[in-house]
């Protein structure tokens, strides 16, 4: 049970990281192409720009 309660806690963090990521390119966009960064550990490298 422990288990699986620390394995979701981790997929409930990740995907607030995911969201999270995802308003901040989608509103540096609006803003300006140039300015997109990943938060390092959230995304993997082929996808940072």
């Amino acid at each position: 049970f422990e288990a699986s309660r620390k394995n979701s806690n981790y997929f409930q963090s990740f995907i607030l990281c995911l969201m999270l990521h995802t308003n901040m390119v989608f509103y540096v966009r609006i803003m300006s192409e140039g300015f997109i960064r990943a938060p390092s550990g959230c995304v993997p490298k082929e996808l940072r720009t």
